[in-house]
């Protein structure tokens, strides 16, 4: 029988500007308002998983989304994306990526 492992995600979210949201399989893990950065860790058992990053501006010009997650120290994925909505309210961001924990090694899927 094969053994189950699990390692720890470790996740950075921000700056983003105005409001960024991580999701883990639907449920959010981490929110950040203007500007502020966010820390947390998570064991995540072995398994493949789908991260979603999104961020809303209210339409003030620019946005920044940021995002870094890493396993073990290694960076899986390091994002820091900026444009401008111009008067444009809503969600100016959005991305999917699938993430797999397979050993206790967490890697990004392409």
């Amino acid at each position: 029988m094969e053994e189950r492992m699990s390692a720890i995600l470790q996740i950075e979210l921000g700056p983003c500007d105005d409001i960024g949201r991580l999701y883990i399989n639907g449920l959010e893990v981490a929110t950040v308002n203007l500007d502020e950065v966010r820390r947390a860790k998570r064991e995540i058992p072995d398994g493949d998983y789908e991260v979603r990053l999104e961020v809303l501006n209210p339409g003030l010009w620019a946005w920044r989304a940021a995002v870094r997650l890493r396993g073990d120290g290694y960076e899986i994925l390091g994002i820091d994306e900026k444009g401008g909505s111009g008067f444009f309210g809503g969600k100016v961001f959005e991305r999917k990526w699938q993430i797999r924990c397979d050993k206790g090694k967490i890697e990004l899927l392409a």
